[in-house]
């Protein structure tokens, strides 16, 4: 069996994309909602009810620890399913790949990565289309970074934990584990794909990380760039479509002017039916609520 997990917050417009593309090629994806106040668990579980293979676990929190939570999930996976290899998998990322020569190169042993593909919002895209992978066509013409995501064979189950992004894998000892790109399948990633969603993509990124590390102000290299984004809006800057699209090539590692980007659309999922138009008030929406769960989780640390 092939088992996907994905830790979500907040991708109302993107998980049903995501969840219904790629059970075309895992046989279940486990969903763990780390404190949506969106639509996101509403989807999964209307799509649990349509007989897709996916599964909802809820772990909210406010400093969003993802690399934690799927190691932990690794373990629960290898209990309680038969999994030859496992995928963590953002909602934000795609398989692509023949589907025959991705399932006979994953029921392998080795422990193999999955190159990231950058798709890139524009200005031309049809706002009118709802599915973001329809909607957004264009990719870096190659990724200066070169990163990739890492997949877990049976074996390293239970004794292995992820970096944060899960870009690498690790032993119980520490060490890292050697892994070879995949032959047969990358993976689509659109981290950004509207105004609305980058505003509090950086807001609420940029507020975990420092509610994580326990710092005032921006220091260290972490999440930077939500970092220096958070400053703009908090001192009321406005976001446009050529700030969405900057974003998004740079969070592919490379700047406007030296990565072309090319038209290169891949294949859409099926017909999307419960992903809801955009709401600008989302943003605001998410934002409190995320700032509801802050204040808790002060009053509880408080209370010791």
């Amino acid at each position: 069996m092939l088992v996907g997990v994905s830790v979500v917050k907040n991708e109302e417009d993107i998980i049903e994309a995501m969840l219904r593309h790629n059970l075309r090629y895992l046989d279940k994806i486990l969903v763990i909602d780390n404190g949506s106040s969106d639509k996101t668990p509403e989807i999964v579980e209307n799509l649990q009810l349509e007989g897709l293979a996916c599964t909802l676990q809820f772990k909210p929190g406010v400093d969003h620890r993802q690399h934690e939570i799927l190691t932990d999930a690794l373990e629960t996976i290898l209990k309680t399913e038969n999994p030859l290899r496992v995928f963590p998998l953002d909602a934000d990322e795609f398989i692509l790949a023949d589907a025959q020569d991705f399932r006979t190169e994953m029921e392998g042993p080795t422990v193999l990565s999955l190159p990231w593909v950058t798709y890139v919002p524009t200005a031309s895209d049809d706002r009118a289309i709802r599915n973001p992978i329809e909607r957004i066509r264009h990719r870096l013409e190659h990724e200066p970074n070169g990163r990739s995501k890492v997949t877990v064979p049976a074996a390293y189950l239970g004794n292995a934990r992820l970096s944060k992004g899960s870009h690498r894998l690790f032993d119980a000892d520490g060490s890292k584990v050697k892994s070879r790109a995949s032959r047969t399948a990358r993976l689509a990633h659109f981290p950004l794909r509207s105004e609305d969603q980058l505003m509090a993509k950086a807001l609420i990124g940029s507020w975990s990380v420092r509610y994580r590390n326990g710092r005032v102000g921006k220091r260290g290299g972490e999440a930077r760039q939500w970092h220096d984004m958070a400053e703009l809006i908090l001192a009321g800057g406005a976001l446009g479509p050529d700030d969405l699209t900057r974003a998004a090539v740079q969070y592919g590692g490379a700047s406007s002017q030296d990565v072309p980007l090319v038209d290169d659309p891949i294949d859409p999922a099926p017909k999307l039916n419960l992903t809801p138009e955009r709401d600008k008030n989302t943003v605001l929406h998410s934002v409190i609520q995320y700032t509801n769960h802050l204040v808790e989780e002060v009053i509880r640390l408080r209370q010791g």
